[in-house]
């Protein structure tokens, strides 16, 4: 699991949110805090995941291919973005997506996903 932010200073709630749930839920999932500009290895980590300038800051969850799965999902690493807005963020809400994510109740978030021609 990922959390990327660039102003340390301004995401104070958000951040503290993020580390007491990555306490909490150690031996789980793995957490991590990444810039975006920084080095090489940050710019490349922020493309993997789609994460933009505009994105920040964002949180997303990395799951690898399963080699036992059936199907095109199972056998695929996919990404799953953290829909709501990251300044309202709060242990509880964190723990409510972390556990969508292990009942599998979240839909990958996919780079190359059409937009829609409606959105009804």
């Amino acid at each position: 699991m990922f959390a990327t932010e660039e102003d340390k200073k301004k995401g104070v709630k958000y951040r503290k949110a993020f580390s007491d749930v990555a306490t909490e839920m150690k031996g789980q999932i793995v957490f991590s805090f990444s810039g975006t500009r920084g080095t090489p290895e940050e710019r490349e980590l922020a493309d993997f995941m789609g994460i933009k300038d505009q994105d920040l800051p964002a949180i997303r969850i990395v799951r690898p291919p399963r080699i036992e799965a059936e199907g095109e999902e199972g056998n695929r690493m996919l990404k799953f973005k953290y829909e709501e807005s990251i300044l309202d963020l709060n242990a509880h809400k964190l723990k409510l997506w972390i556990n969508g994510f292990f009942n599998e109740n979240l839909d990958p978030h996919y780079l190359s996903q059409p937009i829609p021609a409606k959105n009804d």
